[in-house]
């Protein structure tokens, strides 16, 4: 499976409080001793990625009046 990195995900379409989530659950895993290979830091980036399809995918449904 490909390697993510932040620049592969346009952060303007995740809702702030999906990124504070995120960040707080990095951050807790260095703290923790986990490392930024970990596979644990890629579900993180992975899940964000997902996040901004869905965002996407809404934004391209959204009929105005």
């Amino acid at each position: 499976m490909k390697q993510l990195s932040l620049e592969d995900i346009n952060l303007d379409m995740i809702p702030i409080n999906v990124l504070q989530d995120v960040d707080k659950r990095i951050a807790d895993w260095r703290a923790a001793g986990g490392k930024d290979s970990d596979t644990y830091i890629q579900n993180q980036l992975r899940y964000l990625k997902r996040v901004e399809l869905m965002a996407n995918n809404a934004a391209d449904t959204l009929t105005y009046f």
